[in-house]
């Protein structure tokens, strides 16, 4: 059997040319990450393309433990007051863990809504708004005194969103994390424009 190459059979089907195909569908390709720029365009690796669908505990444990790392190190400074007044970071960085957790914890319980995943995802959800709730109060305690701190019934809740995020973490993969903070990206930019 002979080989035949893709312009051999756009050639012969009257179809657009493969470099017509690549400059009209270059910026899509480039948005969801098929082509690199550069000298060389080309699909990304197989290895990458089923490691981002890979749950990230099994596929980047070292990623989960430097995150974890990170979300715990932010957690203990918040705790200890150790947060100078003009930095926020730690503040959003642990706002965004509570806030991933809770996209995906939702889209978990939907997805295995048949085997009781929505009551299990409640349970999570209330840990998770009581410590979206102690971080609200801990931007509200910053905004009057100046300083940052957490009081003692905000800093159970979080301790336990830690874990959820942890085990949310684990059992995602990238490309789930990342649709997941697109999420939450476009619910704070809709909820900033309901603001102004």
């Amino acid at each position: 059997m002979k080989s035949v190459t893709i312009r051999q059979i756009c050639r012969s089907q009257q179809l657009p040319s493969l470099e017509h195909v690549r400059q009209k569908f270059q910026p899509f390709m480039l948005r969801r990450g098929l082509v690199q720029l550069g000298a060389q365009r080309r699909l990304r690796s197989p290895v990458s393309v089923i490691t981002s669908r890979q749950p990230m505990g099994e596929a980047k444990p070292h990623e989960v433990r430097r995150i974890m790392l990170k979300a715990h190190t932010h957690l203990d400074m918040l705790e200890r007051g150790l947060v100078p007044a003009g930095d926020e970071e730690t503040h959003d960085y642990l706002c965004h863990v509570v806030g991933i957790s809770q996209i995906r914890v939702c889209d978990i319980g939907m997805a295995n809504k048949a085997s009781g995943g929505i009551a299990s995802a409640n349970g999570l959800l209330l840990t998770l708004n009581a410590a979206a709730q102690g971080l609200l109060q801990a931007r509200e305690r910053h905004a009057k005194a100046g300083k940052w701190g957490l009081d003692g019934p905000a800093l159970e809740p979080l301790r336990g969103a830690l874990d959820i995020y942890e085990t949310v973490l684990s059992a995602s993969s990238a490309q789930q994390m990342e649709e997941a903070q697109s999420v939450r990206l476009r619910y704070l930019q809709m909820e900033q424009a309901r603001r102004k």
